[in-house]
């Protein structure tokens, strides 16, 4: 004879039964679930307590719906299917997670949602020029980045860079180096950790996919005055591609066509001066570094106006430039 009334087990199937094998276009029969609950946990029910089962989980607050001449069907999800296409593609195109991880993370996502609705989840979003050079260690580094910054502890570990053969090996003969990391920062597609270096006794810029073989410490973090001075709000729309440099006041003039650029990269807080003839200026704060300056050569019909060290910096970078092509 089947089970009847209520078991903890018998709950439990009937929820997963209801997340893989139901949703908005399919129900599942009382005998449906019967069957499966038989073929997939080798538990035998009969038809009346899987209505308490689902008495019990909408109880719980899962929303199952009971349509008559239909069946069962969950409502509720954790997440919708159109945030999780959105958060597959996150994953297919993050630069710092290897090929094989992000299948393996798109994969889990998948089976967040039914059976039907799982197929809907392939993508056919073509990825232009994606280039992978995450390491099979990046999500670790991560893990444990964030850990120590929540257990306010420093941690050792090797810095990794690429070789001539296209392999990752470790910095400096693999010196250990001993960090104290003080904030996460995402920037143009991958991870950095803003770290205090405690042999050079200076704030530096890593990023979180070079990592390797991170060893968390009893000792407290250290460096905390130096980045809250000078880093905490440093990096940002402020800073390009993480590239450290002086945190400066800049005025920039450009053509009024490239006002979305400057609202893109800048955002929509620094005040826009309609200076006439087809010309802005934005005053804003920027870190001044080589990137920069190549961001600015980028736009072509941009020009740095204030500060005039800044302005004579980029000159003298540009003839240094020309000069490698003159003949």
């Amino acid at each position: 004879m089947g089970r009847k009334g209520f078991t903890r087990e018998g709950v439990l199937g009937t929820l997963e039964i209801l997340k893989k094998y139901s949703d908005e276009d399919h129900y599942l029969s009382a005998s449906d679930i019967v069957a499966k609950m038989e073929q997939l946990y080798g538990i035998k029910v009969e038809r009346k307590s899987i209505m308490a089962d689902v008495d019990t989980l909408n109880s719980m607050g899962y929303e199952v719906e009971s349509t008559r001449g239909k069946g069962y069907r969950l409502r509720t999800r954790s997440i919708k299917s159109a945030e999780l296409k959105l958060l597959i593609d996150a994953v297919m195109t993050a630069k710092f997670i290897d090929e094989k991880e992000s299948r393996a993370l798109a994969e889990k996502l998948k089976n967040m949602v039914s059976t039907y609705e799982k197929a809907e989840l392939e993508r056919n979003i073509r990825i232009v020029d994606n280039v992978k050079t995450g390491s099979d260690y990046a999500l670790q580094a991560m893990d444990k980045t964030n850990s120590a910054i929540n257990q306010d502890v420093a941690f050792t570990c090797k810095y990794m860079q690429w070789d001539r053969n296209k392999k990752l090996v470790p910095k400096y003969q693999g010196q250990i180096y001993t960090l104290s990391p003080w904030q996460l920062i995402w920037e143009g597609e991958n991870y950095y950790v803003l770290a205090y270096h405690h042999e050079k006794e200076a704030i530096k810029t890593y990023r979180v996919d070079k990592l390797s073989d991170i060893n968390l410490l009893s000792k407290a973090r250290e460096g905390g005055d130096e980045y809250k001075q000078n880093y905490e709000k440093k990096f940002g729309r402020k800073s390009f591609l993480m590239f450290d440099g002086e945190l400066k006041k800049v005025k920039i003039k450009f053509p009024k066509e490239l006002l979305g650029v400057m609202i893109d990269r800048f955002g929509t807080e620094p005040i826009i001066f309609d200076c006439g003839e087809g010309y802005y200026f934005i005053n804003t704060e920027v870190v001044v570094s080589n990137q920069f300056y190549a961001w600015i050569w980028s736009l072509q019909d941009v020009e740095i106006l204030e500060p005039t060290d800044v302005r004579e910096a980029f000159l003298e970078r540009t003839e240094n430039i020309l000069k490698k092509y003159e003949k």
